[in-house]
């Protein structure tokens, strides 16, 4: 902390020390949630901490087509030597399905 301290001509002693890394802090903290909009519970939250909707970015992430995973999977598998093509397509199927069970 102390070089960032030196680089923001911050003074070296505690209290400004603990003000910087609290304002840094602050800066590049980001928190991420993860709820599920089915069943009442996301209602009830929201209700009782009306600062989920206010104060968040809310990303609604739909189910992906089986295409689209194959499709993602293979392009990143192809990057990978593997001793044959079988291999290769079993892993990118498993992939596939292994996200479309998860969600």
């Amino acid at each position: 902390m102390r070089p960032y301290a030196a680089k923001k001509k911050v003074q070296d002693s505690p209290e400004p020390l603990w003000n910087l890394f609290i304002s840094c802090t602050r800066e590049n903290l980001h928190i991420i949630l993860c709820m599920s909009p089915v069943g009442e519970l996301l209602r009830v939250r929201c209700r009782k901490f009306p600062s989920l909707i206010n104060c968040c970015s809310l990303d609604w992430f739909p189910n992906w087509p089986k295409e689209a995973l194959l499709e993602v999977a293979n392009k990143f598998i192809n990057t990978i030597e593997m001793p044959s093509d079988d291999i290769k397509t079993a892993l990118t199927e498993m992939c596939m399905i292994v996200s479309v069970e998860v969600t």
